[in-house]
């Protein structure tokens, strides 16, 4: 959001909203893989976030927040903690479901 410009959300769900968009990615993004490149994804994932940030320090009305990289960071680990414990291999089990294997 542009300094000039109010998000539409209270200030401190920003990170909140970081950690969980990353969660969710990370669940997403890793379901069509085998369990072996769910590390590659999260690093793939960890770099995108990384360069978020890095794009917003040249540009104007942007600030890049450390902060936001690190609830990124807690969200892939969450993400990653969710699909070894509990989702699992959740892709795979959705497509037998729908007999598409």
């Amino acid at each position: 959001v542009p300094f000039d410009s109010e998000p539409p959300w209270p200030g401190r769900w920003d990170k909140t909203l970081h950690a969980l968009s990353f969660m969710l990615l990370m669940i997403v993004c890793s379901g069509p893989f085998n369990k072996k490149l769910r590390v590659p994804v999260l690093l793939a994932l960890l770099l995108c976030g990384l360069l978020i940030e890095l794009i917003q320090i040249p540009l104007q009305g942007r600030k890049e927040e450390w902060g936001d990289l690190l609830a990124d960071i807690i969200g892939l680990g969450s993400g990653l903690i969710i699909l070894q414990f509990w989702l699992g291999d959740w892709c795979l089990w959705l497509e037998q479901r729908l007999g598409l294997q």
